[in-house]
């Protein structure tokens, strides 16, 4: 997946106003959580040829709080020593590596890895869209209630990566 798909996808995932307000939240903070929605083009960006699509998504884009269950997109691609940082899950970073793999990395242990997330920038875009398309509406979580096994591995499978299914299952721990 690009990043400008990712967008797309993103706010095509946004809850509606009417399903936040059933939960009790007021019109202000559905409004804030639809925000975090929403991405808009930053109007000065420095993408080279060579950046993958997470770097893009990075440096193309601004989001108001985008998180995607445990995982929080920065603002700017921060140097790391394997690569590239454009994202948290909870404090470790995931770092999109030179080669474009995708791995978390311990925020205690300099560059050792907790995990391979992805083959890719795209496959680890492709399984995170899955991921928040599962929570987008009661209709869908109760579809996938139960299936946390069958959800990790399609997840894993987008992400081609078989070394992530621990990594996708803490994504999807509530199934």
């Amino acid at each position: 997946m690009r990043a400008c798909e990712f967008v797309e996808s993103m706010y095509s995932l946004m809850p509606k106003s009417e399903e936040l307000l059933e939960f009790g939240l007021s019109n202000e903070e559905a409004a804030e959580i639809q925000k975090s929605f929403i991405a808009t083009k930053r109007d000065e960006h420095h993408v080279s040829e060579n950046d993958s699509e997470l770097e893009k998504l990075i440096t193309d884009f601004e989001f108001d709080g985008l998180q995607v269950s445990s995982i929080n997109f920065s603002k700017e691609v921060i140097a790391h020593k394997l690569g590239g940082i454009t994202a948290f899950w909870e404090a470790d970073p995931i770092v999109i590596k030179n080669d474009n793999s995708v791995v978390a990395v311990d925020h205690s242990r300099d560059g050792y890895v907790l995990s391979k997330c992805a083959k890719d920038s795209e496959s680890f875009l492709d399984a995170l869209v899955f991921v928040a398309s599962i929570y987008e509406n009661s209709e869908t979580r109760s579809h996938w209630s139960g299936k946390h096994s069958e959800a990790v591995e399609k997840c894993s499978n987008l992400a081609k990566e078989p070394a992530s299914v621990s990594f996708w299952g803490s994504l999807c721990p509530y199934l």
